[in-house]
Formats: structure tokens, sequence, C-alpha cells
């Protein structure tokens, strides 16, 4: 895994620097994204050196973006795994969130992480090897208040990360898995409660280096699958879906 070559986006502060810093230091390849340069200098004077490069610019933006990976893929002939981290949570009430301001945190928290998907996952299904890592939140079950936008942005986040994997023929591309990742409270940007960023670490570093034919689709916290809130029947025939794929593959 040494020589994979990984995309952070958020990479500035918080759980993005944290992962940033904690792959470059375990030998990865790692490249951030985020808006604020200054911050990502200070990435770069944290990592180990000549492990960690960075681009300034909105995630939001798809041609940017678009050029970044191009970039990233002519200059280290691949582009291997995704952490999609980058998020904001404007702290508004609803009827206080203007029309242009909802659009912008769903546009951010949401769209920008499909772009993402989008841009990667062909390379990544060539290949025949990738992760993406979609850095989601718990916030959309019991939204506290002021939280409409970022909370609704991030219950998306899980049918997104379901909705893709299901495209994935895993029968033919079973070492390109799509997970979500459900950090536990954080210190941070978003709030000044929670434990260090650099808790992420280890459950995404095992996320990332399941071997092929590992589940995907799914959503963790703490190491633990956290379950979507389906119907008994719908579980069930999830159950016996991966049983059946299971005896196909010979495991």
């Amino acid at each position: 895994m040494s020589k994979k070559v990984i995309l952070v986006t958020g990479a500035g502060s918080g759980i993005g620097r944290a992962l940033s810093i904690g792959f470059a230091n375990d030998k990865f390849t790692v490249i951030g994204v985020g808006r604020d340069a200054e911050n990502l200098k200070g990435t770069k004077a944290i990592a180990l050196d000549g492990q960690f490069d960075y681009y300034a610019a909105d995630i939001a933006d798809f041609t940017a973006m678009s050029q970044i990976v191009n970039e990233i893929i002519d200059r280290h002939d691949s582009l291997d795994i995704l952490i999609n981290n980058a998020a904001v949570y404007p702290k508004q009430r609803f009827l206080d969130t203007t029309p242009e301001e909802w659009a912008s945190t769903i546009n951010i928290n949401l769209n920008a992480m499909a772009n993402c998907c989008r841009l990667v996952l062909p390379g990544m299904l060539e290949k025949e090897y990738g992760r993406i890592i979609n850095v989601g939140s718990l916030a959309d079950l019991n939204p506290i208040v002021m939280s409409a936008a970022y909370s609704t942005s991030k219950g998306a986040v899980h049918v997104l990360t379901r909705a893709i994997a299901r495209e994935i023929d895993t029968l033919n591309k079973p070492n390109v898995l799509i997970n979500e990742f459900l950090p536990d409270k954080t210190e941070s940007a978003m709030s000044d409660v929670g434990g260090a960023p650099d808790k992420a670490y280890l459950p995404v570093k095992k996320l990332i280096d399941r071997p092929s034919g590992s589940p995907s689709g799914r959503s963790y916290s703490s190491g633990r699958e956290v379950l979507p809130n389906l119907g008994l029947k719908i579980l069930l025939k999830h159950a016996f879906s991966e049983k059946i794929t299971a005896l196909t593959k010979g495991r």
C-alpha cells in the first residue's frame, strides 16, 4: 500500500489534516485539496517530508477539480484512493437560511462529493483497484437546532454511497470499494467539542486496507457497520444477497 496515491479533500484542517498527515507519515503519496492555501501549507509542514502536496481550490468547482485529478494522474500515473472529507457547517436556522446559502451547503457537502467520485471512479474501474471513503455524519438521525442544511446534506451521503456501490460490478471489479466513514464527535472548526481529529486515522486506514471482495456501500462508525433504517424484509434480502455473492466467489 505504500505506493498508493491518495486524494484528500478538506485537507487543511480537522479530520482532513489528520488523515493527510497520517497517510503521509505512513509513506503514502498524499494530495490535499482545500480552499485555504495557508492551512494546506500548515498540513504540509507537519507531514512527512516529500509525501504531501496540495492544491488550493474550491471542491465545488467541477472544472477545477477535473484539472486537478487529471494533473495527479499525469504526474503519478495513478489515483488510487479518494477520501471525500470536505464539508461546511453553517449554523443557521432554516428560516434564516437563504435559498442561495442552502444551495451552497448542499453543493459543497453533497454535489462536490458526487463529482469527485465521478472524476476518480472511471480510472479505478479501468485499473481494477480503488478505494473511496465518503466522510459522513449521523446528524440526519437527530438534527440539532441550526443544522438543517448540514444534516440534510449528510443524510444524503448515506444514499449516495450505497447508490454508487450498487452500480459497481462486484463480480468483475471486486477490488473497487466505496464506503462511508462516520467519525465520532471531533474537535474541529465545525465543533469545539469532541475527540482529537487523529482518532479518525486508524478506522479509515482499516477501511482502505480491506482486501478485494470486501463489503462496499456500507457505513462504519468506530469500526462497526451502521445499518440503514430499513425494514426487516429488505435487511433479510440484503443478507441473502451477500451470502449468494460470497458463495459465487468461492468464499
